[in-house]
């Protein structure tokens, strides 16, 4: 999956770089200088860069050029608005699946992982999001939790100094796993519970 990643992200490559910067370093700025404080407004940053990062990572899927300016052009308010409220449901949703005693949130997180990458590309409802992703990952939940794995593997080389840029390169190169696994998804499933064209 690393493989096919890496060769979408380089489609639009400057792009899924600023935005994927922009959604990571830009928030951990505002809260290191400003402190806890500043932890809302980071998020909230954070939030509505990942909604161009989105479009572009689907995008480069489908082999099309994204600009920067056409991934803004693209971020219309009201998705990044339905992308926040997303955001909300899905970070109370995990929060209460790990208080009930932990097990649930292991099968709660591989079945809604995918809702903002739906929200966005299908352009559906917060909640109407979070129903597909439950529905269309049935069965998949090996697949996902295996790409999440991956993803703390390279988080994990942030803990040395020297591991940081290896780790920020792996993690651009592997941004378009979560897109790829939902097309792989979606053609995996029977005619009739594919979406209308």
């Amino acid at each position: 999956l690393y493989k096919y990643s890496k060769v979408t992200v380089q489609r639009n490559l400057w792009t899924i770089v600023l935005f994927f910067i922009l959604s990571g370093a830009v928030p951990a700025s505002i809260e290191f200088f400003v402190g806890q404080s500043g932890r809302f407004f980071g998020n909230l940053l954070s939030l509505i860069f990942s909604v161009p990062l989105t479009l572009a990572l689907f995008a480069s899927v489908r082999g099309e050029q994204m600009s920067i300016g056409q991934a803004v052009a693209a971020s219309k308010p009201m998705l990044v608005l339905k992308y926040v409220a997303n955001a909300i449901l899905l970070g109370l949703s995990f929060a209460l699946s790990f208080i009930l005693l932990i097990v649930p949130f292991f099968f709660v997180l591989p079945r809604l992982i995918l809702a903002p990458y739906l929200l966005v590309d299908r352009n559906l409802g917060p909640i109407e999001a979070m129903n597909v992703s439950w529905n269309l990952t049935k069965g998949h939940s090996g697949k996902i939790w295996g790409i999440v794995g991956a993803w703390f593997a390279m988080i994990l080389l942030m803990v040395t100094v020297i591991g940081i840029p290896f780790a920020i390169y792996f993690l651009i190169m592997y941004s378009a796993s979560f897109v790829l696994a939902l097309l792989f998804i979606e053609k995996s499933q029977p005619e009739s519970a594919q979406p209308a064209a």
